[in-house]
């Protein structure tokens, strides 16, 4: 027999995602590093850590703020390309102003996991080394200022020296601000044709910048490339966020010829700076350093003055012109397909920075998810999109098949918000563990916003996972009596559930890493009747408020946070949309019991 289920509620679409994906990779996966950084349990494919280094689940730290520190990471599969570049995205970071130190090493070297004394690493190497220094040791006049970028190739005979900062056996070197800046840091580094290139983008704008090009270096296949640090009595964080390799085309020959013997060679070396001895000290005693220290001083706080005052005038400035330019750029002309527009992006993990993509008038949907989905290294796609509200405060997806304008084009400024659009049935089959961690970072949004209905046990449960995953092991001696005050979880968060929370935290999930606890999360969530649901308010014929729903196993409908329908996919005949009522059709077999009465919902 069959029913017919009437229900009015707004339009809505569904599309499954593809179960196909792009194949092409975007890196080597066997040379990179991307978070989520653990594979299953504490390893990390394909890279070992040594010394003080800490994974956390934003960063790996090489090296704390704090004195005689060391640390490394290496990758554990030797290159066998030919013609390669990688990119390293760090940060160095302290609290020190005028003393801090000392940087870090990016290695290519035929050894690995050897402790020393060149940023931590060892000394009389065989390859390729690229040291980031932000301390300078050499006490006679320099030639470039630090922080300093300088390149050496060594065959196993050369030894560093940290008190000319290497500069008699670098091949070349730049200057690059990249310690306690607001934005990304990255450095390129790129061989092909026997031809060594560095980049760097140090000033957030998402372009490459010369840092120099050394030609005629020779380096063998099968090496490994690794990141070390080292503090003495001066020290930074020294965190590295990503490593992507890529390898480059090569012609015939060159795959064809063996590499793996040569010896590491430079054909140039810049010339080395002459240690100068430290200047005498002055003969200035008594009164005469006395008046000239009051007036060192007074000069100083004039200069603060009046710097405070032409940076206060220039930021007025800048702000207007500012406004005028937004004024310029905004939706007035619309015709001008070349025209560059901006919009800003919110992306599902809120302690990252707003990300700001630009689109011309022509472009689709699709571009901007490319870009995004570039920027966090996305490979299934089709899982996610991008959501905007208008000037009615509905919200929408943006096609992926429509121009950007048209849909948005009484939005200023254009926001959009980078959420998971479709939920998979069984997250752990997903490929990539990067997507795994996106769908727990929207799930644990659902729970917050009150999308994930669930019981009070199993709220508290979800909440001691995401704790575990925040700060690990509770610690007494580390957390004190409130440690769980700042933590925002539940829409109706209350004294009772936190409680519930710190005791589940505090004794019955004790060791789990950040990606156990994660992994448990997306475990517990995805069985919930709720799972992957965007409830819209709905009213029966006796104007009963209820929600419903859609996910990937059917049509759901709650009153409150208890389910009163669920009509599975399998079990629904055909859907209708006829004036302001949404028809459902469903088929049932014969020889079932079960009777499901009509509902009419407006």
């Amino acid at each position: 027999m069959s029913k017919q289920l009437v229900i009015a509620v707004v339009i809505f679409q569904l599309t499954f995602a593809s179960e196909f994906y792009d194949s092409t990779d975007y890196m080597k996966r066997e040379h990179s590093l991307v978070r989520p950084y653990y594979g299953s349990g504490m390893a990390m494919p394909h890279w070992d850590f040594v010394g003080s280094t800490m994974v956390t689940p934003k960063y790996i730290r090489l090296t704390p703020d704090a004195q005689s520190k060391r640390g490394g990471l290496w990758n554990s599969v030797p290159v066998a390309s030919r013609n390669w570049e990688f990119e390293v995205h760090f940060k160095v970071h302290g609290n020190g102003k005028d003393l801090f130190g000392d940087g870090f090493a990016i290695w290519y070297t035929k050894d690995r996991l050897i402790s020393g004394p060149v940023f931590g690493s060892k000394d009389l190497f065989s390859g390729l080394a690229l040291m980031l220094d932000t301390y300078s040791n050499q006490n006679g006049p320099h030639n470039h200022p630090h922080p300093y970028i300088s390149a050496m190739v060594n065959n196993g005979t050369m030894s560093y020296d940290h008190d000319r900062d290497g500069t008699h056996t670098q091949i070349a070197g730049c200057h690059a601000k990249f310690r306690n800046v607001p934005f990304d840091t990255i450095v390129s580094v790129r061989y092909q044709n026997d031809v060594l290139t560095v980049k760097t983008d140090m000033e957030g704008k998402r372009e490459w910048k010369d840092c120099f090009e050394a030609s005629s270096v020779l380096l063998p296949t099968g090496y490994f490339i690794g990141l070390t640090a080292v503090t003495g009595d001066l020290s930074d964080n020294h965190d590295i966020i990503s490593v992507k390799f890529y390898e480059l085309e090569s012609s015939d020959a060159e795959e064809n010829s063996d590499r793996s013997k040569i010896t590491p060679s430079a054909a140039f070396f810049e010339a080395p700076r002459d240690h100068v001895d430290d200047p005498k000290p002055s003969s200035l005693r008594g009164l005469k350093m006395f008046l000239l220290i009051v007036v060192g001083v007074a000069a100083v706080v004039g200069c603060v003055i009046l710097g405070l005052y032409l940076y206060h005038r220039n930021d007025e400035i800048s702000k207007q012109r500012s406004i005028e330019m937004d004024k310029m750029l905004a939706f007035s002309n619309k015709t001008k397909v070349n025209k560059e527009y901006r919009c800003m992006i919110r992306l599902l993990d809120e302690q990252e920075e707003i990300l700001e993509c630009d689109f011309q008038g022509h472009h689709k949907g699709q571009y901007l998810m490319d870009q995004v989905c570039c920027k966090l290294n996305l490979m299934e796609k089709d899982y996610f999109g991008l959501r905007y509200v208008d000037d009615t405060k509905q919200r929408h997806w943006l096609d992926p098949t429509k121009n950007i304008l048209k849909q948005v084009q009484r939005m200023n400024p254009i926001m959009f918000s980078f959420r998971v659009k479709y939920y998979p049935k069984d997250p752990f089959k997903l490929r990539e563990e990067l997507t795994r961690y996106h769908i727990f970072l929207q799930l644990r949004r659902d729970l917050l916003h009150g999308r994930l209905y669930c019981s009070f046990d199993e709220s508290a449960e979800l909440g001691a996972f995401i704790v575990q995953s925040e700060i690990g092991d509770y610690d007494p001696d580390e957390h004190g009596p409130s440690y769980l005050a700042d933590f925002r979880i539940h829409l109706k968060q209350s004294p009772e559930l936190m409680e519930k929370i710190e005791e589940i935290h505090r004794h019955k999930i004790v060791g789990q890493v950040p990606a156990t606890a994660e992994s448990n999360f997306l475990k517990k969530a995805s069985q919930l009747d709720t799972y992957g649901i965007d409830p819209h308010p709905v009213k029966d014929a006796n104007g009963a408020q209820l929600y419903l729903g859609i996910n990937h196993s059917g049509l759901l409908t709650f009153q409150g946070s208890q389910k009163t329908n669920h009509f599975r996919w399998t079990d629904i005949k055909k859907l209708n949309y006829e004036g302001k009522m949404f028809i459902v059709h469903l088929t049932y077999n014969e020889v079932c019991n079960n009777v499901i009465p009509h509902r009419h919902l407006t």
